[in-house]
């Protein structure tokens, strides 16, 4: 295996991506929670400042790294 899988049935609960989405995971097993997740929202930024700005952004879960680091 490689260091990546891609999983064209991946999706994320936030309605602001615009394409590619994508899942930090510690192994291979599809069913393992993910350490953090992100994408490309290219719209979102532009709700704000009026301006089309395209963006990718990524976020960590707090919670599952404690749980890593003290487990």
């Amino acid at each position: 295996g490689g260091d990546f899988i891609f999983d064209a049935t991946l999706a994320r609960g936030l309605d602001y991506y615009t394409a590619a989405i994508f899942e930090l995971k510690l192994d291979q097993d599809p069913n393992s929670l993910s350490v953090g997740g992100g994408g490309r929202y290219d719209n979102l930024i532009g709700m704000f400042s009026k301006k089309d700005t395209p963006a990718v952004g990524f976020s960590f879960g707090l919670d599952r790294l404690l749980e890593i680091l003290y487990s």
